[in-house]
């Protein structure tokens, strides 16, 4: 399977990991192949109940070649369905779903005594082969499928007892080659618009992480910066400050403990000459 970290894969009922394995089947995984795991359970669900189904009337019907086919999907279907619990089963699971789905259509197509309207059922083989395969092999794989069903189909329905008139038979093919087709364009622009999400969700990821950053720096700036602000009582004669307790301190160490100033100690021009104005070396340093 791809690994992906894009995408969560939401909660569902057809999903319950093995008992063996401590890697749960879509820890790492696109919706994608989550959506093809979900298909896959359904379809192998549904193949061994149609197969129970049809195998009766065509047994009633003397088809036996069919139902035959139809048992014995019964069981594979229902083993690659208990398959599907385990992560390391899921891509052979794939592989056989294609398989049985392009032997059990080839068969249908080319058996003698079916419903003409059987073939109406290959329909589902591009659509699927899209879904689980992608553009690439689903192409390669309707493009194999389609034109052997179709020789097989019109070789045992094109004349006798359950033949169809060509109008029919013309419908019936041009209906498949649309199918394909709808399917196709559908599995491109589905794969077109994916990749684009992809960029713009990476895009945005990047963003954000930018953001982030600028919001950490922004806030380690804060975190460094420190103010004062509104009313400070001081002394008016020895400029000391009062703290929210009462007590009157020196503003020095009022600053110090209230924002990030340091202080170093000089004296201004005027309170030098007020301190040692009378002082001889004072005046000579003055008059020097």
């Amino acid at each position: 399977m791809e690994n992906s970290n894009h995408g969560e894969i939401p909660d569902n009922k057809f999903f319950t990991p093995g008992p063996d394995t401590a890697q749960k089947l879509y820890d790492h995984t696109t919706i994608g192949d989550f959506r093809r795991y979900v298909l896959l359970k359904t379809s192998l669900v549904i193949i061994a109940l149609i197969g129970c189904g049809y195998s009766m009337i065509n047994i009633s019907r003397g088809v036996m070649g069919l139902a035959i086919i139809e048992i014995s999907l019964i069981p594979i279907c229902l083993a690659l369905v208990w398959m599907l619990r385990y992560a390391r089963y899921f891509n052979f699971v794939k592989k056989a779903f294609t398989i049985i789905v392009f032997i059990f259509g080839l068969a249908a197509s080319g058996i003698a005594n079916t419903f003409p309207t059987i073939f109406v059922w290959n329909a589902l083989v591009p659509v699927l082969a899209f879904f689980l395969w992608e553009k690439k092999m689903g192409t390669i794989i309707s493009a194999v499928f389609l034109p052997i069903a179709t020789v097989l189909f019109l070789r045992v329905h094109a004349s006798g007892p359950d033949s169809l008139p060509l109008p029919a038979l013309s419908n019936i093919v041009v209906f498949i080659i649309m199918i394909s087709f709808l399917t196709y364009f559908y599995e491109a622009t589905r794969a077109d618009t994916e990749d684009a999400l992809k960029k713009d969700i990476a895009v945005r990821k990047e963003a954000e992480k930018e953001k982030e950053k600028l919001i950490i720096k922004l806030q380690k700036a804060l975190a460094e910066v420190e103010t004062l602000s509104g009313l400070l009582p001081i002394c008016a004669s020895c400029k000391k400050i009062r703290d929210d307790k009462g007590y009157w301190n020196q503003i020095e160490s009022f600053l110090q403990e209230h924002s990030k100033a340091k202080f170093s100690h000089g004296i201004c021009p005027d309170c030098a000459a007020s301190l040692y104005g009378d002082e001889k070396w004072f005046k000579d340093k003055k008059q020097g």
